[in-house]
């Protein structure tokens, strides 16, 4: 049954997350200024080009933790000091399971990310370049 669920789980993540990265392609996001905020060592905010933020080499550093608890996985708040504000997000919930999805485009170097949350933590991500 466990395995069913988690099965069922996969499924509905996957069709989720990339109908948010559709969505992040789809709405316009040619028309935005190709920049995102992030926090530097001393707590200040500054706005950076997100192709420096959004590289292959970013998204390795997150942890893809446990599929329905995100056990393990990289935290919510280091995803977010690793690649600024995320340009979308959306929570889905089905039952006691609640997952909320996060996902960053850059126009520039064409690249999109899409972080699963569960629990505080990365239960799974996907990386695209076009």
């Amino acid at each position: 049954m466990k395995t069913i669920l988690k099965v069922f789980i996969g499924c509905f993540l996957f069709f989720i997350i990339a109908g948010v990265s559709c969505g992040v392609f789809i709405g316009g996001v040619a028309d935005k200024v190709d920049k995102t905020e992030v926090k530097t060592n001393d707590g200040k905010t500054k706005k950076i080009e997100k192709a420096e933020t959004l590289t292959k080499e970013n998204y390795d550093k997150i942890a893809q933790g446990d599929a329905l608890s995100g056990e393990g996985g990289t935290p919510k708040e280091e995803v977010i000091k690793l690649l600024g504000k995320p340009d979308s997000s959306s929570e889905s919930k089905v039952g006691d399971y609640s997952a909320e999805y996060l996902a960053w485009t850059s126009v520039k170097n064409g690249v999109s990310i899409t972080v699963t949350i569960t629990n505080d933590k990365v239960s799974s991500k996907s990386y695209s370049k076009l």
